[in-house]
């Protein structure tokens, strides 16, 4: 949408800041107080580690991909509701 692009383009100016659009998260794990992504990229995978990482995805997915995820917080993900929903025009 209008706001993730707008994001993506006031970010990507900034040197410090990678982003990596279109890439699927597979695992994401904590090592030395810094996160690790493994992502499918194409038809490889790739890790990085990062100093602080945003991944857009349901938390009904992510709870499978955050490796050591507090019990807390993956028993909370039990109680948000998703339902499906039909958008027509």
């Amino acid at each position: 949408g209008y706001v993730a692009q707008a994001m993506f383009e006031k970010l990507k100016a900034r040197t410090n800041v990678t982003m990596k659009g279109g890439a699927f998260a597979v695992d994401i794990v904590v090592k030395n107080g810094k996160p690790q992504i493994c992502f499918k990229n194409g038809n490889t995978l790739e890790t990085v580690t990062a100093t602080k990482c945003i991944v857009a995805s349901p938390k009904f997915v992510m709870r499978h991909v955050i490796t050591g995820l507090d019990p807390v917080q993956n028993r909370a993900m039990d109680d948000i509701p998703y339902r499906a929903y039909l958008v027509a025009n």
